[in-house]
Protein backbone atom coordinates (compact mmCIF):
# COMPACT_ATOMS: atom_id res chain seq x y z
CA UNK A 1 0.00 0.00 0.00
CA UNK A 2 1.16 3.50 -0.80
CA UNK A 3 -0.53 6.15 1.31
CA UNK A 4 0.08 9.89 1.38
CA UNK A 5 -0.60 10.79 5.01
CA UNK A 6 -1.08 14.44 4.10
CA UNK A 7 -4.20 13.57 2.07
CA UNK A 8 -6.51 13.39 5.08
CA UNK A 9 -9.67 13.48 2.96
CA UNK A 10 -8.89 9.99 1.61
CA UNK A 11 -7.11 8.43 4.59
CA UNK A 12 -10.15 6.88 6.20
CA UNK A 13 -11.11 5.00 3.03
CA UNK A 14 -7.53 3.87 2.45
CA UNK A 15 -7.16 2.66 6.03
CA UNK A 16 -10.50 0.83 5.83
CA UNK A 17 -9.30 -0.93 2.69
CA UNK A 18 -6.17 -2.13 4.48
CA UNK A 19 -8.21 -3.34 7.45
CA UNK A 20 -10.55 -5.27 5.13
CA UNK A 21 -7.55 -6.98 3.55
CA UNK A 22 -5.82 -7.58 6.89
CA UNK A 23 -8.43 -8.10 9.63
CA UNK A 24 -5.86 -9.88 11.83
CA UNK A 25 -3.73 -6.78 12.52
CA UNK A 26 -2.50 -6.82 16.11
CA UNK A 27 0.13 -4.07 16.04
CA UNK A 28 0.21 -0.56 14.62
CA UNK A 29 3.40 1.47 14.38
CA UNK A 30 2.91 5.20 13.81
CA UNK A 31 6.00 6.98 12.58
CA UNK A 32 4.90 9.21 9.68
CA UNK A 33 5.92 12.80 10.08
CA UNK A 34 8.06 15.60 8.87
CA UNK A 35 9.38 18.95 9.96
CA UNK A 36 9.79 22.25 8.21
CA UNK A 37 12.10 24.47 10.19
CA UNK A 38 11.50 28.17 9.61
CA UNK A 39 10.28 31.06 11.72
CA UNK A 40 6.62 30.69 12.66
CA UNK A 41 5.53 33.80 10.78
CA UNK A 42 6.96 32.32 7.57
CA UNK A 43 4.45 29.45 7.51
CA UNK A 44 1.35 29.75 5.39
CA UNK A 45 -1.89 28.35 6.76
CA UNK A 46 -1.70 25.53 4.18
CA UNK A 47 1.81 24.57 5.32
CA UNK A 48 0.70 24.58 8.97
CA UNK A 49 -2.31 22.43 8.14
CA UNK A 50 -0.22 19.89 6.21
CA UNK A 51 2.23 19.49 9.10
CA UNK A 52 -0.61 18.96 11.57
CA UNK A 53 -2.38 16.56 9.20
CA UNK A 54 0.70 14.37 8.74
CA UNK A 55 2.23 14.58 12.21
CA UNK A 56 -0.96 14.30 14.26
CA UNK A 57 -4.30 13.92 12.48
CA UNK A 58 -3.29 11.01 10.25
CA UNK A 59 -2.16 9.01 13.30
CA UNK A 60 -5.33 9.81 15.22
CA UNK A 61 -7.50 8.71 12.26
CA UNK A 62 -5.59 5.45 11.87
CA UNK A 63 -5.79 4.57 15.56
CA UNK A 64 -9.50 5.48 15.67
CA UNK A 65 -10.21 3.00 12.88
CA UNK A 66 -7.99 0.16 14.07
CA UNK A 67 -8.80 0.42 17.79
CA UNK A 68 -11.91 -1.80 17.67
CA UNK A 69 -9.81 -4.60 16.13
CA UNK A 70 -6.98 -4.13 18.59
CA UNK A 71 -9.33 -4.23 21.58
CA UNK A 72 -10.35 -7.76 20.54
CA UNK A 73 -6.76 -8.97 20.41
CA UNK A 74 -4.92 -9.91 23.58
CA UNK A 75 -1.48 -8.37 23.53
CA UNK A 76 -2.25 -5.85 20.80
CA UNK A 77 0.14 -2.92 20.58
CA UNK A 78 0.16 0.67 19.37
CA UNK A 79 3.64 2.08 18.99
CA UNK A 80 4.37 5.75 18.34
CA UNK A 81 7.85 6.60 17.12
CA UNK A 82 8.76 10.22 17.63
CA UNK A 83 11.73 12.27 16.69
CA UNK A 84 14.56 13.29 18.95
CA UNK A 85 14.13 16.79 17.50
CA UNK A 86 10.89 17.08 19.45
CA UNK A 87 12.67 16.49 22.76
CA UNK A 88 14.55 19.75 22.71
CA UNK A 89 13.36 23.11 21.50
CA UNK A 90 14.84 24.45 18.30
CA UNK A 91 14.97 28.08 17.25
CA UNK A 92 12.98 27.37 14.10
CA UNK A 93 11.08 24.35 15.37
CA UNK A 94 7.92 26.17 16.44
CA UNK A 95 5.44 23.84 14.72
CA UNK A 96 7.45 20.70 15.11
Amino acid sequence: YLIDFSETATLEQQFKSILRDHPDIDTVICSAGYGHFVELEQFSYAEMQKIMDVNFLSHALLIKLVLPLLKKCAGAKIIFIGSECALEGQKKGSLY
